[in-house]
């Protein structure tokens, strides 16, 4: 399940909770139905963050939980192993030159690296969910969503922030 969000759904506790609880509730509709599943998200505020704490949570109660967290720095952060690299490219700093075009190119090598994976293993399914809100400003969730579209995903669902829960 490739998570991706915009951090304003971090923007007040109503938003958080409606995400938090469709995270949840997917992850662990996944899990009934598949003996293992792995969650990738970036590191972005919000849903991208909340992946990997829904995971710790439900990795209490259920095996066969991992998450692998693709961090702006080019490592990629799972539970259980070392950090390994996703980019043989240098990160640049927070306002050099590039930066603000390098997490759609870290959105770009996780979906790359999820169609790899499923291209190797027939047997994997490809999901994702996409958390967008109209009003943010980047829309890199959007550009994400987009480059999914791309790959033979089962699905990809598109969860639209509502409004009524900004403040």
């Amino acid at each position: 399940l490739l998570v991706t969000g915009a951090g304003v759904a971090d923007d007040s506790a109503r938003m958080r909770q409606w995400a938090k609880t469709l995270l949840l509730a997917r992850i662990m509709e996944l899990k009934l139905e598949f003996a293992e599943v792995k969650v990738i998200s970036g590191d972005a505020t919000g849903p991208d963050i909340w992946s990997r704490e829904a995971v710790i949570q439900l990795s209490e109660m259920m095996k066969g939980l991992s998450h692998h967290q693709f961090n702006l720095d080019g490592n990629v952060y799972s539970i259980d192993r070392k950090p390994s690299l996703w980019t043989s490219r240098t990160p640049p700093k927070h306002g050099d030159p590039g930066y603000t075009k390098w997490p759609l190119y870290r959105n770009e090598e996780m979906v790359r690296t999820v169609g790899r994976r499923q291209e190797r293993d027939v047997f994997s399914v490809l999901e994702g969910l996409g958390f967008t809100a109209p009003w943010s400003r980047t829309q890199g969730t959007k550009h994400t969503l987009q480059l999914m579209r791309a790959l033979p995903f089962r699905e990809i669902r598109e969860a639209e922030c509502p409004e009524d829960l900004r403040t």
